[in-house]
């Protein structure tokens, strides 16, 4: 009897060994699967910018205390990113206004962010970032979301303000497709 619940359980256990590594050949097999079109295919077009994501840290001027960090969603949200292939072109303009409460007080601030490039675009091999080449500068877009008709991208952006302070600002940029 025993020897009969010995060969039991080695069965039940081998038969969810094999159960469990046909499981993970499903997994596998999905995560190999391709979406009809390829990411660079996916990219091309025309991205209306719906919203944006904002985080940066502004500098005590009076040197008494440390940077005051700031980070919101982004009002008055408008622009727009294209990407061409072959070449691979793209163009970007953005804009939105980050209210800032630099006192405390509840009475925030209105700053208007502006960023705009060209340049030749590539992608990273693992799909995870969008290369963006303006002369001799790079600039490095996060992919986040790879949808047909949406994508989001986070990347990091140098502001000036009138040449009197230049912040560097994360921003998250969510885009819907227009054709």
């Amino acid at each position: 009897m025993l020897h009969i619940k010995k060969v039991s359980l080695l069965t039940l256990i081998a038969s969810f060994v094999i159960l469990l590594s046909c499981k993970k050949e499903d997994k596998e097999s999905v995560i190999q699967v391709v979406s009809e079109f390829p990411y660079e295919k996916r990219l091309e077009g025309s991205w209306k910018l719906k919203a944006v994501e904002y985080d940066s840290e502004i500098p005590d001027f009076t040197g008494s205390g440390s940077p005051t960090r700031v980070s919101g969603s982004g009002v008055s949200v408008n622009g727009k990113i294209n990407f061409q292939r072959n070449p691979n072109l793209m163009d970007y303009n953005f804009s939105f206004i980050a209210m800032v409460d630099l006192t405390g007080t509840g009475f925030p601030l209105p700053i208007p962010i502006d960023f705009e490039g060209s340049g030749e675009w590539t992608t990273t091999s693992d799909q995870s970032k969008v290369i963006l080449t303006d002369g001799e500068t790079e600039f490095i877009f996060d992919v986040l979301v790879n949808e047909e008709d949406i994508q989001v991208l986070e990347t990091t952006i140098s502001q000036d303000f009138q040449g009197i302070l230049s912040l560097e600002v994360d921003v998250v940029l969510a885009f819907d497709k227009v054709n």
